[in-house]
């Protein structure tokens, strides 16, 4: 009998050891967890193991069954790690370094910041970014003159916030050799009814200038890109779709990740200059933890502010153009076969209707029959009906940016007119196609927020509420719509989608713990993220 003892102890702790259940590094557990995989389905737990998601569950069961850290999340709401999936880190780094523009409401208030700019720095060259002439009393381009006479030495150039109009003094002129107006194919150098040069450059004219821009520092652009990580780490940012950069700023991301400073994962477009175009073919896909390269950006046309977008017929305010394209479809067709050979993607930054169409047009020549090489229009800004079902047909995924709508809706019916007007910003025309729409913000053209997005694309709204009745409404996302936009339909954008975007079983534990719902919110614009997770390592906290 004595013996009977120790063996029913021992039966009984290797019973209480079962019940312990299997080892988890990390349970998160009382929340609600948006999956968004194929069902919607919404858990209260999940268990992570080596970085990856093991299982979601009812909280009981998922307790029960695993051990290790665990981690209240007290019902907040949890969702994948947001993706932008049209974004330009290396605008946000180079825009904190230069002086900040944005929000001007005249050239007055530009010259004002220019000199508090020059006072607190000294620099012998001052370059800024970020006007927006919409947001003016007048509405137009403006011109060099009060440049001129606050800066007559010293080389002054001014990004428009969409980077496709820059505005210069006459020194900066004069530096790059710029004295009279000149043909230039796919851009334009404005000039007054007198003849004299305004200083606005429009698209591939700013080419011109670009090499007498002075350079930053690798250090200091490092410190603003880590900056920049942080500042989308606090909107639960995981994933961003880097639309355009040459492989010198590949190389600076590649640091910062041996650096272990690069937490965000970037699926970086190259540029298809000659030596990015060498790389691609030489290394092909790369695929390394935080940064995927498999495309490339092209920019088709200019911007719609700027009156560089492509359109099919003459702009309403400005009768005399039509905009331009920015590459010949001749060249964009020559730079998809070569991408299609190579089995990288395209990506065609393409904003008027006559662009769209162009564009559209010749990738699904060049696709042919081919399946999945998940080619992208960039923008989709301005598509005339019968142009949409082109999207079908070589299954061309559209990554569009809800904020832009509420933004340029100061001035679109000036520049594109009422029916026009209607064939823009189509988001649910757009979707209704391929079922897919890849979302972004276009930023430092817009914000980062994407609480922003998510206002803008259902409420078709910006920030402050307007318009009170939404702009273009009949083209609004559902909530679901918009968020996996941002999340899922962003990472399959990027062939991403088998490891990130939803939270299931074997792919990566990335997510958002939201300090506000937004489920069930009206609005959606005061929100930011409590903790983010990436690959189940806590790299953002905010107490």
């Amino acid at each position: 009998m004595k013996l009977l003892f120790p063996f029913l102890f021992s039966i009984l702790f290797l019973v209480s050891s079962c019940f312990k259940g299997e080892k988890a590094d990390l349970i998160i557990h009382n929340a609600q967890i948006y999956s968004l995989n194929l069902h919607g389905d919404v858990f209260e737990a999940m268990a992570i193991k080596n970085g990856k998601i093991i299982e979601l569950g009812p909280e009981r069961e998922i307790l029960n069954k695993y051990r290790g850290t665990t981690l209240n999340a007290e019902k907040r709401e949890i969702y994948p790690g947001f993706y932008d999936a049209h974004a330009h880190i290396f605008g946000l780094a180079q825009k904190k370094l230069n002086c900040d523009l944005t929000g001007s409401r005249s050239l007055s208030e530009i010259i004002s910041r220019l000199e508090r700019f020059e006072a607190q720095n000294g620099s012998d060259f001052i370059i800024g970014k970020g006007w927006d002439q919409s947001l003016w009393s007048n509405n137009e381009l403006p011109d060099n003159s009060e440049l001129n006479e606050i800066f007559p030495d010293k080389p002054v150039v001014l990004f428009r916030i969409d980077g496709h109009a820059v505005l210069a003094n006459n020194a900066a002129l004069q530096k790059a050799g710029i004295i009279t107006a000149q043909p230039v194919e796919g851009g334009e150098i404005i000039i007054n009814e007198e003849g004299l040069l305004t200083g606005i450059l429009l698209d591939n004219a700013i080419d011109l200038i670009r090499p007498i821009l002075p350079g930053l520092s690798t250090e200091k652009l490092k410190e603003a890109l880590l900056e920049s990580q942080e500042e989308l780490l606090q909107y639960g940012i995981t994933n961003i779709h880097e639309a355009g950069i040459s492989l010198n700023d590949l190389e600076l991301l590649q640091e910062l990740e041996e650096e272990g400073k690069l937490k965000i994962s970037i699926y970086a477009m190259l540029f298809p200059n000659e030596r990015e175009m060498e790389f691609a073919k030489t290394t092909g896909v790369l695929k390394t933890d935080h940064l995927h390269v498999r495309s490339f950006k092209i920019i088709g046309d200019g911007a719609l502010g700027s009156r560089g977008a492509c359109l099919t017929h003459p702009y309403s305010d400005a009768p005399h153009t039509h905009g331009f394209l920015v590459q010949s479809i001749r060249e964009i067709k020559a730079i998809a076969e070569q991408a299609k050979e190579m089995g990288y993607q395209l990506n065609v930054h393409c904003i008027g209707d006559s662009t769209n169409r162009s564009v559209l047009n010749t990738m699904n020549e060049v696709i042919g029959d081919s399946k999945d090489l998940r080619w992208r229009i960039e923008h989709a800004q301005i598509v005339q009906p019968e142009d949409i079902p082109l999207f079908k047909k070589g299954g061309i995924i559209p990554s569009v940016q809800p904020t832009h709508a509420v933004s340029d809706m100061r001035f679109v019916r000036d520049r594109i007119g009422e029916k026009r007007e209607k064939w823009s910003y189509a988001y649910r025309s757009l979707l209704s196609v391929n079922g897919i729409l890849a979302l972004g913000t276009d930023f430092p053209v817009e914000d980062v927020n994407p609480f922003a997005t998510i206002e803008a694309s259902v409420n078709r709204k910006n920030l402050a509420g307007e318009p009170l009745d939404g702009y273009l409404k009949d083209e609004s996302l559902t909530l679901e719509q918009t968020l996996r936009g941002m999340t899922i339909w962003a990472a399959m954008a990027a062939f991403e989608d088998n490891e990130q975007g939803s939270l299931e079983p074997y792919k990566d534990a990335t997510f958002t713990i939201l300090h506000n719902p937004i489920s069930e919110a009206v609005s959606f614009g005061n929100n930011y993220a409590k903790e983010v997770f990436i690959k189940g390592t806590s790299v953002y906290r905010f107490d």
